[in-house]
């Protein structure tokens, strides 16, 4: 009982989007929308159309994002530790270059290159009761960093369950978020893979192996498969990277 108000007391007090976080959300969201709703697959331009079609992306881009959010926040608070969504403004900069080539020069391809920020946390101040914390851990900062991407993969496995619909929407919801699952395990700083990958490398492989089989698989197999599959298959191979190279 002591333990579930403490844990809506730190909700209370760590939870909260900042001022200018919901700034950088609002910009990111914008960019993001415009990236995945500026082509609609028309021949030609119809603006109704056209912006029916940049309100469904505004939709997807939204809920893909705060559900990201959400997970960092949630998994921070059960460890303590409060976070903050950092802008990134060279990466958002880079996935609107980058999806405009894709879009100008492959324009078949679904793939989109859709990154905005990080995160950086911080101890709650007031909690002072429960467990003593020396300062932030390693493996509080890689448990945080994996549930933002595997929130995205959990979305995408519920849109998953709906594709059989005839709404081409569910699918396009299912793959921006495969898509920001998998961008977001690239090791590369401020993204939440290089957090996992600094905090632990055999916790890192596990965690991609596990978004990229899924993500594999929930584009090809069902959705037991893709649950059963890719656990399987990540803690394989996370197993036999430690064995052949951690304890060497």
């Amino acid at each position: 009982m002591f333990g579930l108000y403490n844990f809506f007391d730190r909700l209370k007090q760590g939870f909260a989007f900042r001022p200018e976080e919901i700034k950088s959300l609002l910009m990111a969201i914008i960019v993001l929308t415009f990236i995945l709703g500026f082509d609609d697959g028309r021949q030609s331009f119809e603006l109704l159309p056209w912006f029916l079609n940049l309100i469904n992306c505004l939709l997807v881009i939204t809920l893909a994002i705060l559900v990201r959010e959400t997970a960092h926040r949630l998994a921070a608070i059960k460890y303590g530790h409060q976070v903050e969504m950092k802008l990134w403004g060279v990466g958002l900069g880079a996935s609107l270059l980058i999806s405009l080539f894709i879009r100008l020069f492959f324009p078949s391809s679904k793939f989109l290159f859709l990154v905005y920020g990080g995160i950086v946390l911080s101890i709650i101040p007031r909690q002072r009761l429960g467990h003593f914390r020396f300062g932030l851990s390693y493996n509080d900062m890689a448990a945080v960093a994996f549930w933002g991407n595997i929130s995205n993969l959990l979305l995408a496995l519920f849109f998953k369950i709906f594709t059989y619909l005839p709404n081409p929407l569910i699918r396009t919801a299912m793959e921006i978020n495969l898509i920001m699952a998998v961008i977001n395990m690239l090791p590369f700083p401020p993204l939440t893979g290089s957090i996992i990958l600094f905090s632990h490398r055999t916790f890192y492989v596990f965690s991609l192996v596990l978004v990229l089989v899924a993500s594999a698989f929930m584009l090809t197999s069902s959705v037991l498969v893709t649950l059963i599959g890719s656990v399987i298959i990540a803690a394989l191979l996370a197993l036999l990277y430690n064995v052949f190279f951690e304890l060497k």
